[in-house]
């Protein structure tokens, strides 16, 4: 999903929960927006890109390269990542709200792979399996 759409939406779930938060309800920002941080680490790692502009191109354009029946792994949004993040959002304020933030972004990621029925070919859910994939365990 663009980027775009995240931060909007975002936004608007940020505005509307500001009046119980207050100015912690930016954390959903975090979560909701900053998330897509990931991306970009990919880039660095996998493809020794620093360029913040080609690891958007990269992600935006994937489908019609030749890297589309690349599985990438993004390790924000794994299983792993939202079990941590779900242990520390019971301890902390601010980790519910970036853990909300995240919630809304994988349920749109989920929502936009489903409809482009590319989620199975695009995008690793655990770095576990992703791991066992890639004969690094």
């Amino acid at each position: 999903m663009l980027p775009l759409i995240h931060f909007i939406t975002s936004l608007i779930f940020t505005a509307l929960l500001y009046p119980i938060f207050g100015f912690n309800s930016l954390w959903i920002m975090v979560g909701g927006f900053l998330i897509d941080f990931d991306h970009y680490l990919y880039s660095i790692f996998t493809r020794k890109d620093y360029s913040l502009k080609n690891s958007y191109l990269f992600h935006k354009n994937r489908e019609f390269s030749k890297y589309k029946n690349e599985e990438t792994l993004h390790v924000f949004h794994t299983v792993e990542f939202w079990i941590l993040l779900a242990v520390g959002a019971i301890l902390f304020r601010f980790v519910f709200l970036v853990m909300l933030g995240v919630l809304l972004h994988i349920t749109l990621d989920f929502y936009d792979l489903y409809i482009r029925r590319k989620y199975y070919h695009s995008r690793a859910i655990s770095v576990i399996r992703w791991l066992k994939r890639h004969n690094h365990l």
